[in-house]
This record gives C-alpha cells, structure tokens and sequence, in this order.
C-alpha cells in the first residue's frame, strides 16, 4: 500500500516537471502584391514588354503600307503596221504589235513554254560628256519570267527610240544590259523577276515618241513598244 502512494506520488511529480509540447506552426499564403504594388523593377519589365510589342506591330504596318506596289497593268497590244528601222536610215514596213502605254506591260513569248512580262520606265538622262549635242537616255526595262523554261536575263540588240521627227536611235551596247555572243549572261528562272538597262544616245533636244525593246527567247525575238507621249 506504502509502495503505490510512493509510486502515484513519483508519478504525478513527474507529470508536474514534463515541458510541454511547442505549438505546430501553420505556413500562412504567400503575400501576392497588388497591381500598383508590383515591384520597380517588374513593372519595369511590363512596360518595356508592351512597348516592344507596339513596335513590332508599328514596323508591320510600316512594311505593309510602304511596300512598292506594281502599278502597270498586263495588256494585250494590237498589231499595227509600223517602220523597222535599219542601218543608213533604211527601213522596212512590218506588222507587229503596236505601241502600248508607258505604265503598261506586256506578255512575249519564245519558244518550248517560254513567257516574260516585260514593262518598261524613263529612268535617267543626262548630258553626253562624249558629245555635246547628245543626251543619254536611259530606260529601266522589267522582266518577270512568268513561263516554265528560264530565260537570258539580257536584252537584244534590237532595241531603239523614235523621236517626234521619225528618227530611229539605236540603243547603245555599252550602256544597256544586252546579249554578247562572247559572253555567258545569266539566266532568270520560272517566277523570277530582274530589272535591265537600256540606253539610248539622241540629239539633246529631241523630243521621244516611242521605245522598243526585244528579249532573246530561243530562236524568236519577240519585241514589245511603248508610246512614250502617254
């Protein structure tokens, strides 16, 4: 009996000494800022994203609007009887295709599928430093080989200016993009496009009613002409 008093009171000393258990701790949310309350360095960010976004959408537009567009219109020319002028002002009536507008292009073709649209622009003149009573004409001439054979990316020989008082003025070899015998020209490909010069040396003060061009396309040399007067 002694010993089980002893023993309860053992017991509840003990009880009575033990430290008790520390509380669990519970994680609390994070903290999630405010909008206004975002830190200068993200909000820094944040701008900087939506200003380079304005500027990738600003240079789109930019590329869309100022993107050279292709104003000249495809026609069909009529076939008209017209001089082909030739060497010593000689010259020979032939029917072709008549002249079409300065801001109009036309369709030749050659042989085995061949097909360039050709279109052609005033480009530059200048005084001749060679001859004072000369200016130099020079005309920009537009290929879009629009067949299914690649074509010479030059143009022939046969290429001259009309001005107003029926003068025939050969185009100038030196000056222009023209097929060499002696030479391997470059050829353009199905769906390419190239631009090639033509000059022309005339009298300073003559006035040009008309342009003719060829293009080399196998055996044929198909020629187109424009009205320089409209």
């Amino acid at each position: 009996m002694a010993g089980a008093i002893v023993g309860g009171a053992l017991a509840a000393r003990g009880r009575r000494d033990a430290k008790p258990a520390p509380p669990q701790l519970v994680p609390s949310p994070p903290v999630v800022p405010a909008a206004g309350d975002r830190p200068g360095t993200e909000r820094s960010l944040a701008r900087m994203a939506v200003g380079a976004a304005i500027v990738v959408v600003l240079a789109i537009t930019t590329a869309v609007v100022t993107r050279p567009s292709d104003s000249a219109r495809l026609v069909t020319p009529r076939l008209v009887t017209t001089r082909s002028p030739g060497p010593h002002d000689m010259y020979v009536e032939v029917v072709v295709p008549g002249p079409v507008g300065r801001d109009e292009r036309v369709a030749l073709t050659g042989d085995d599928g061949a097909r360039v649209e050709v279109g052609a622009q005033l480009d530059l003149e200048q005084p001749s430093l060679d001859n004072p009573s000369q200016r130099l004409v020079f005309f920009r001439v537009h290929l879009h080989n629009t067949g299914t054979v690649p074509v010479l990316a030059r143009l022939a020989r046969e290429a001259w200016v009309l001005d107003a008082a029926g003068r025939s003025h050969s185009g100038d070899y030196m000056r222009s993009d023209m097929a060499d015998m002696t030479a391997d020209p470059p050829m353009l490909q199905p769906g390419w496009e190239v631009d090639l010069t033509a000059g022309f040396p005339v009298p300073k003060d003559a006035e040009l009613t008309r342009l003719h061009v060829a293009l080399p396309l196998g055996f044929s040399t198909p020629g187109a002409e424009w009205n320089l007067r409209k």
